[in-house]
């Protein structure tokens, strides 16, 4: 697998599942532009994602803990090196401790909301100016 479809895997598998392919892919335009459609299909023919009747994105609960596992492993210890987190604590220690890292960037919220920003400065305030839902 490509580090661009790595990329959008693990979006998906931290962020994303659940979520409308629609709204999906317009979010993961802003870090891959339009390459995103070609790497969600390459995870389809993969099976490591599925798109229900619905137009929602799928994937089975044990590849959804492997990515996010993979993600975990990019910095155990500082989750504000991380380029997603979900957990709220992981969250929150960001916001408190202020070590937003200089990267792309996508928070899943504990209302289910996704933030993503692009080249998010160490700075707070910074981070949430840059971020949309």
């Amino acid at each position: 697998m490509e580090e661009e479809e790595k990329g959008v895997f693990l979006d998906i598998a931290c962020c994303f599942k659940g979520y409308k392919l629609t709204e999906v892919e317009i979010m993961l335009r802003a870090l891959y532009d339009d390459c995103m459609k070609h790497h969600i299909g390459v995870l389809i023919e993969k099976s490591l994602i599925k798109v229900s009747q619905s137009g929602t994105v799928e994937l089975h609960d044990l590849i959804k803990d492997m990515g996010k596992q993979i993600e975990q492993k990019e910095s155990p210890k500082e989750p504000g090196k991380r380029r997603r987190l979900w957990l709220p604590k992981d969250i929150i220690h960001v916001l408190k401790h202020n070590t937003v890292s200089e990267t792309d960037a996508c928070v899943k919220s504990r209302e289910g909301k996704q933030k993503m920003g692009s080249k998010v400065s160490s700075n707070v305030e910074s981070f949430w100016a840059y971020s949309y839902t």
